[in-house]
């Protein structure tokens, strides 16, 4: 049986676990990547006398879409149209590299139902076709 010592709640932000006061939290890319995490996820950090670890506690909802590979500003984006709208989506670049894509690669995505126009918007590459 293992102790915990710590338990740290935040919120999945694309990259790192933002936490109540501001500070945050790297998320390993490799845990991101394999457990799809999408940014709104709600996440717990444990610290246990046997290591620590994230554990998903709330998942938001989410959309699929098939999306085209872009090039924006010299770095790889994902396109997908939601509600009439084009959006620029940023991924996760460990992505990149496991699926090898390349600019005009067709993709499988998913991504929190609520976007934004203002902020940079983060999907979850589930497949390249």
């Amino acid at each position: 049986m293992e102790n915990i010592l710590k338990e740290i709640t935040g919120v999945f932000d694309g990259e790192k676990m933002i936490v109540s006061d501001g500070c945050s939290i790297i998320v390993p890319r490799n845990y991101a990547s394999k457990s799809m995490l999408l940014v709104g996820t709600e996440l717990i950090y444990r610290v246990t006398d046997k290591g620590s670890y994230f554990k998903q506690t709330n998942v938001p909802e989410s959309m699929t879409a098939i999306g085209t590979v872009i090039k924006d500003c010299g770095e790889l984006k994902i396109e997908i149209k939601h509600d009439g709208l084009m959006y620029k989506m940023l991924f996760l670049k460990s992505s990149e590299t496991f699926y090898r894509l390349k600019e005009g690669d067709e993709v499988v995505v998913r991504y929190p139902e609520k976007l934004s126009l203002y902020d940079n918007n983060w999907c979850v590459i589930e497949a390249k076709i």
